[in-house]
């Protein structure tokens, strides 16, 4: 069907642009400088505002498809719904405020160093997991059809909830344990002699 067609298509862009938002918040708390951090963060917003824009388009769709008879179309709905719309919700209400203030705050010393400070705000777990989650929910649609066909909608939804509900739980853990270590001072200092290293081996001699 055409229109099952252009669901699949908007899915398919959707994986693709929470995937590389998954990326690139992953490396904020590592941008050597202030400046590539904001870099970092604006491309970051405009992904998820491209994300968060192909979710409302792929309900709208599935909408329109439910209220035109098409079968199955209800149990995808529910899918997206739970395992993408969920998440998204999240990383408007969590993330981008913080992203918005991590990116107005980098105004002092733009070419300076990241400090521990900035590295902790930027490897947050509030600002990072549900970045994440929406890549893993997005990712986790398509894996019903490798559930039992004979298995109830409402059951195969919360299958797949229960995944994303544990894969969110590790990555907020891991990140935890992450924010921690990016935090530590001493990593600025290390930060700060490979940049002064880089700089001065690229003088002319």
């Amino acid at each position: 069907m055409v229109e099952t067609a252009t669901d699949d298509r908007i899915a398919l862009l959707l994986l693709v642009v929470t995937g590389i938002a998954a990326y690139v918040v992953g490396q904020l708390a590592v941008s050597r400088t202030r400046i590539r951090l904001r870099f970092r963060v604006r491309c970051l917003l405009v992904l998820l505002g491209s994300a968060l824009f192909l979710v409302v388009v792929r309900l709208a769709v599935l909408g329109g498809l439910s209220l035109s008879g098409h079968p199955d179309v209800l149990e995808r709905l529910s899918m997206v719904l739970t395992l993408v719309a969920v998440p998204a919700a999240a990383t408007l209400v969590c993330s981008v405020p913080r992203l918005w203030r991590l990116t107005c705050g980098v105004v002092a010393d733009p070419w300076g160093p990241a400090d521990a400070g900035v590295r902790g705000e930027a490897s947050a777990p509030r600002l990072v997991v549900p970045v994440q989650a929406v890549a893993v929910g997005a990712a986790l649609v398509p894996f019903r059809s490798l559930l039992p066909p004979a298995l109830p909608p409402p059951a195969a939804v919360a299958v797949l909830g229960a995944v994303l509900a544990g894969g969110t739980a590790l990555l907020w853990a891991w990140q935890r344990r992450r924010c921690g270590v990016l935090s530590e001072p001493s990593l600025s200092y290390l930060t700060e002699v490979r940049m002064r290293r880089a700089y001065v081996s690229a003088e002319p001699r």
